[in-house]
């Protein structure tokens, strides 16, 4: 997993959804769900996160 993946912690998912040609096609139900579909589907991945933090040891970038 990439460090600036693993550094996040305590993050909470408020949305999931994966658009094509600008219309929102999926709400999957788990990260590995929204990679599949967008290696199917193409097209991008909305994630929202509910104030996204960084353990104490690493500064923000």
């Amino acid at each position: 997993m990439p460090p600036a993946v693993r550094d996040v912690v305590d993050m909470t998912i408020v949305d999931n959804a994966v658009y094509v040609d600008g219309r929102r096609t999926d709400n999957p139900e788990s990260l590995d769900c929204t990679y599949e579909t967008l290696r199917e589907r193409g097209g991008m991945a909305w994630i929202g996160l509910y104030r996204p933090g960084l353990r104490g040891d690493h500064p923000p970038r």
